[in-house]
């Protein structure tokens, strides 16, 4: 599942200031793409959860990256490590109590 949510994302996203958010936080150059995702995605649970917790994990790096003064995030350096952790974090909501007991298996 975390090969092909990671191939949904583009191979890189440029973090730029978006003054249409009205924040000018260049965190939403992630958000518009995982907005761009969810028609590909609504259909299926497992891929709805894999995408948001994918977006969590890919948020935090691209935060790393901007205090590293770097202006471009890469989804193919998210670990399976920060996907796996965003995953079982989500999956403790109970509306996701059946599937938190298939993941893993």
């Amino acid at each position: 599942m975390f090969e092909r949510i990671r191939t949904l994302w583009p191979d890189s996203i440029i973090l730029t200031s978006d003054a249409s958010s009205g924040s000018g936080d260049p965190i939403w150059s992630v958000v518009h793409c995982y907005d761009s995702l969810e028609p590909q995605i609504d259909h299926d649970d497992w891929l709805a959860i894999g995408a948001w917790s994918f977006h969590q994990a890919l948020t935090e790096l691209a935060r790393l990256k901007l205090e590293s003064g770097s202006k471009m995030v890469f989804p193919a350096e998210v670990s399976l490590e920060a996907f796996d952790a965003n995953m079982r974090e989500n999956l403790t909501d109970e509306t996701w109590q059946e599937e938190r007991s298939r993941y893993g298996h």
